[in-house]
């Protein structure tokens, strides 16, 4: 079913997702990002962080006072026997545009026991619409479970029923929703009241055009044993464990017209290649076949597998004519020089997914570069980790570390959380505390951006006065300082440090270099030096018991050295893929507390 338009449930561990576009054309070498909105917003469903748009926050409303419900700093609290009221709340963005929506949903906050809750809205028609007696809803849990939620009748309407303790959304189809016995054409919204009994908060409502699979859903067709993709699989080092998981390959047609795509490593055994999604299998003998001995897959003719050419990675035509340069867009696809730049299914569809087995001494004989365990570098952290306090996590850096181009970031499957998510997960894992992150980084932004923005105003951000409270700062600048000078770029650094330490006397760092651009633009002129020159930062006196380093770009280019970077990228310019990704947040998470 479609899901569409768009509520952001509020994180409850925190996370703010920051993506925009460059505010500043001399900023460096970058690419566009859609621009922000104050109501741009996402909630969890199962692993993936769905991209919408909230209808309101309820602390970003007018709440009518009452009996039985109130204004509360996270939203609107309900503690009542039994509770009617309409025209509780108004204002906000519940005049939002609507058209397509599919499901609305609500963020709530429940107590030690069950609670009955039903929504009564009114539209701009004037039309009073609630949820219908032979209608369903979801409970996507913050927890990552994914269930139907059980409807009873609540003064003659039917409400659904939260259970106890649970935090996360409930959604509602479009098609669930009624208006005197018929069902209900969606129009913005005048109002919203509620039924209830219980005692429960609500955070925020929305509505969402995004494709979800529901519960009893089951497009994927992998049926084979051999093939697994857990959340604790997806974190797991490569260079640490003997599978791989769902490594990206794109095929490439060679000179001789032969198709094929290199893995990283020989594998021992191929376990499954599957599409782009997660849904397909391809077949082995049918589909492709593997090179026994080498990491060189080969695609059998009348295989379905989708490849590139040498026209689409240059930007040409099948004409073999260059199509238009940036920012110019032809059927969502640009250029810069001899290199397409896209976010489309033209690209990220030709990237399957392999699973293998393989000989962990290949790491070693590859030379394939990976992050060492530095917990001696961050003792405050690791101490509280160990102890199970509550630490607060800053994101900071460019659109990599904004969350360019995870495919939850295009409400797309397999909805693969952004890379500051993943941490967070991986962090609390780790502890009996909880993490809170808080993501600020800006698509487009260099060190000097960042730097200017913790006491100036750049572009429509101001962060001064609002990055205190942190206990560890994961910090990433550089891809769009291609021509900055080292010393102006470490200085920048350093003094980005110094002030957020200055706000966070404890404040611990963990330093992380910029994956390659893809070496057909040519922008590779500076980065190839940042790695060092934050090593250098990280072992200066002032930084040395409180600073690790994630030296990314070496990472990369030792993974270049077997792979092609359109296995690798999800713009085919300067931005990871989910694999990618996975592999960033893997180098982190290892840096701050060994695998």
């Amino acid at each position: 079913m479609n899901i569409r338009k768009a509520f952001l449930s509020a994180d409850r561990k925190g996370v703010t997702l920051v993506h925009t576009q460059p505010t500043d054309p001399a900023a460096g070498n970058t690419v566009a990002h859609a621009p922000v909105s104050k109501w741009d917003y996402a909630f969890m469903y199962g692993d993936a962080s769905i991209k919408c748009t909230a209808l309101t926050r309820f602390n970003d409303c007018t709440i009518r006072q009452g009996e039985g419900f109130s204004a509360a700093p996270d939203g609107l609290h309900i503690s009542t026997g039994r509770v009617l009221r309409e025209n509780i709340v108004s204002g906000g963005n519940l005049d939002a545009d609507c058209d397509g929506t599919e499901f609305y949903g609500i963020s709530v906050v429940n107590g030690a026991a069950k609670t009955l809750l039903a929504i009564n809205a009114a539209d701009k028609n004037s039309v009073s619409v609630w949820l219908g007696g032979s209608s369903f809803a979801v409970l996507a849990g913050e927890d990552k479970t994914i269930k139907t939620a059980r409807c009873e009748e609540l003064d003659g309407i039917c409400a659904v029923v939260i259970p106890e303790n649970f935090t996360g959304s409930i959604l509602i189809p479009v098609s669930s929703i009624i208006t005197k016995g018929e069902k209900w054409a969606p129009a913005p919204l005048e109002s919203l009241g509620f039924y209830a009994q219980g005692d429960i908060l609500l955070t925020a409502m929305f509505i969402c055009d995004t494709h979800l699979e529901l519960p009893g859903d089951k497009t994927s067709s992998i049926d084979n044993p051999l093939y697994s993709y857990t959340d604790k699989q997806r974190m797991l080092p490569f260079w640490k464990h003997s599978t791989m998981y769902n490594e990206s390959m794109a095929m490439m047609q060679q000179e001789n017209g032969e198709i094929l795509g290199k893995l990283l490593f020989v594998p021992q055994h191929i376990n499954a290649v599957v599409d782009v999604y997660l849904k397909k299998e391809y077949k082995e003998g049918i589909d492709w076949v593997w090179e026994k001995g080498t990491n060189i897959i080969r695609r059998t003719p009348g295989s379905s597998i989708p490849f590139f050419t040498e026209n689409d990675l240059s930007g040409r035509d099948e004409n073999g004519q260059f199509i238009p340069e940036f920012p110019n867009w032809t059927d969502g696809k640009s250029r810069f020089g001899a290199c397409i730049y896209c976010i489309s299914p033209f690209i990220f569809e030709k990237q399957i997914c392999v699973s293998y087995t393989y000989d962990l001494a290949q790491v070693k004989e590859r030379n394939i570069k990976s992050t060492v365990c530095q917990k001696e570098r961050l003792p405050l952290t690791t101490k509280a980790l160990k102890e199970g306090r509550d630490i607060r996590v800053l994101f900071y850096g460019d659109s990599i570390f904004s969350g360019c181009d995870a495919s939850s970031m295009y409400n797309r499957e397999p909805y693969m959380p952004y890379m500051h998510k993943l941490i967070q997960d991986g962090l609390n894992a780790m502890t009996s505390g909880k993490v809170t992150v808080d993501n600020i980084a800006v698509g487009g932004w260099t060190v000097e951006n960042g730097l200017d923005a913790l006491s100036g105003t750049v572009g429509d951000y101001n962060y001064s006065g609002s990055y205190s409270g942190y206990d560890l700062m994961i910090l990433s600048f550089g891809m769009n300082n291609g021509n900055t000078p080292m010393e102006e770029f470490s200085a920048k650094t350093q003094a980005i440090i110094d002030t957020v330490k200055k706000a966070n006397p404890r404040l611990e760092t963990v330093l992380v270099s910029c994956m390659n651009p893809n070496p057909r633009v040519g922008w590779d002129n500076m980065q190839k030096y940042q790695g060092a020159a934050l090593r250098e930062l990280a072992d200066l006196p002032q930084n040395r018991d409180n600073c690790a380093l994630v030296d990314f770009y070496a990472v990369h280019k030792s993974i270049l050295q077997y792979k092609t970077f359109a296995s690798t990228t999800g713009n085919n310019i300067n931005h990871p893929n989910d694999w990618l990704i996975r592999v960033y947040a893997q180098n982190i998470l290892e840096a701050i507390a060994e695998q």
